[in-house]
This record gives structure tokens, sequence and C-alpha cells, in this order.
């Protein structure tokens, strides 16, 4: 069974080896230990028993939130595990009053482009040549996080 954890430090091994797995230009270790350090990011974790087996981090600021990072072991993708660490994330936005979250796919990534479209993304625009090895623009999409608020 998959749970979803927020990152501890002790985690930060595992995902920054995941991280080298997936992307070209990987964060280091000591960026995601930066970054953990600061309140305006957030970090969640997949496990699988122990294993790390994905994460997504997100940088808050003002009302809206922009995933920095997300992946999955390659070995685990179709198994919901990707879905269940967006959904945490929507909570965690409802909670922090999130009104927009946003993130960056490359544009040759059709598969990725429509996961996030079935989570409720749309395509907002293009950022020209946004990534490195290789040199690709990126699709910018967005999702609203609608509030739930109760009857008091």
């Amino acid at each position: 069974m998959v749970t979803i954890t927020k990152l501890q430090h002790s985690d930060i091994p595992e995902v920054a080896q995941l991280e080298w797995q997936n992307f070209s230009e990987p964060w280091s270790k000591h960026a995601f230990e930066e970054s953990f350090e600061q309140e305006q990011y957030t970090f969640f974790v997949a496990r699988l028993e122990k294993k790390v087996v994905g994460y997504i981090g997100v940088y808050f600021a003002a009302d809206e939130g922009n995933v920095t990072t997300f992946a999955v072991d390659e070995a685990l993708r179709r198994k919901h595990i990707g879905r269940k660490l967006m959904e945490h994330l929507f909570l965690e936005c409802r909670k922090k009053q999130i009104s927009t979250l946003f993130l960056e796919v490359r544009r040759s990534n059709t598969l990725a482009q429509a996961f996030y479209r079935a989570l409720g993304f749309k395509a907002d625009g293009i950022r020209k040549l946004f990534y490195d090895k290789p040199r690709e623009d990126a699709v910018l999409m967005s999702r609203m996080i609608e509030q739930k608020y109760e009857d008091k």
C-alpha cells in the first residue's frame, strides 16, 4: 500500500536518487536540502512499504503554488502513485488557501501533459527554450484549486 507523507530530512538521499534517475537536469541533493529548509517550499513523498517511490515539491507564494519537481519510480508508473501525490498536494493547497497551481512540462512529454489534463490542468502557453539537455520549450499549465467551504 502506498502512503503519502511530508518529506523528512532523512528522505532526501532517496528523493535525490529518484531525481537523478528521471531528469536530464536533476536537482542536486544540496538543492533539496536548501529548499527543505525554506518555509515556502513543501515536499511530499510516496512510500511503498519503507521505500520512497515518488515525490512532489511545490513553491508557495501569495495565493499561488508552482510545482518545482515531481517524479515516480519508472518501474512503478501507471499505478496511480503520481495521482495520489497530486491529490495530496491539492489538499495541501486548499489548507493554505492557494487559488492556482502552476507547472511546466516539456513540450515533447505528451504523456505527462495528458496526465496533468486528466487532473484538471490546462495549457496556458509556452515558455520558449525553458529546458536544457536537450534544449526545448515548456508548456505552462495551471489548475484552479477550488476551496471547500463548510457551513457553520
